[in-house]
């Protein structure tokens, strides 16, 4: 399992959910910090911390010890958003290993987004254009990504909004899976009742195609 974080913190912030993830999913999960996060070197900037996300998976795809086939995305927040990035880049190429699955939690579909909904007072396009440091959009490349995908949304998603979730889940192909958490909130969903099971049957199922095809 990879693991993209989301923006604030860094991997050090995750580490009781990636043991939980460990715990839940019987799964070996891959974390790391972004270019300019935790003790990772260099500068955020859009381009680069695709190409870390990149290249992190080329890595897994590459491990001896790892079943490429077996590789699955996980994105949180922004990280989600650029989980969508990573996995439709992969669906565009015919050079780059598939993923096995995309689970995409509380996905931020772009920074302007979460603008708009966290200071409405500054949601106005030429400042948004000016000053924004990203311009990705998860619902502009859904469309391109090849492998199953699951959306986990928290309904008191204090950050951007519930209704935000089911806009973008609106854009996603329709075999796209969307389970959603009564008190989940932007940070801590994955501490709602259901979601390891949900999260869990997403990975068997994933896993069980792929067997049989």
């Amino acid at each position: 399992m990879l693991f993209l974080h989301g923006n604030a913190g860094n991997m050090g912030f995750r580490l009781p959910n990636v043991a939980l993830m460990q715990q839940e999913l019987r799964a070996n999960v891959f974390i790391f910090d972004f270019r300019g996060y935790g003790a990772s070197e260099g500068r955020p900037s859009e381009h680069g911390i695709l190409q870390d996300a990149q290249a992190a998976l080329l890595w897994l795809h590459t491990h001896p010890a790892v079943v490429s086939s077996a590789v699955f995305v996980f994105g949180r927040s922004l990280g989600a958003t650029l989980a969508a990035l990573l996995a439709s880049s992969v669906g565009r190429s015919q050079d780059v290993h598939p993923i096995a699955g995309l689970v995409l939690e509380n996905c931020i579909n772009s920074v302007s987004d979460a603008v708009d909904a966290m200071f409405p007072f500054l949601a106005f396009p030429e400042l948004k254009q000016r000053f924004l440091g990203l311009s990705w959009s998860a619902a502009g490349c859904l469309a391109d990504i090849r492998a199953p995908i699951l959306m986990m949304a928290g309904k008191a998603d204090e950050i951007i909004g519930f209704h935000h979730h089911l806009r973008l889940f609106s854009s996603a192909p329709p075999s796209t899976l969307f389970r959603c958490y009564e008190k989940g909130r932007h940070n801590d969903t994955w501490q709602a009742p259901g979601y390891w099971v949900d999260f869990s049957n997403f990975l068997d199922a994933c896993l069980k195609s792929h067997r049989s095809s």
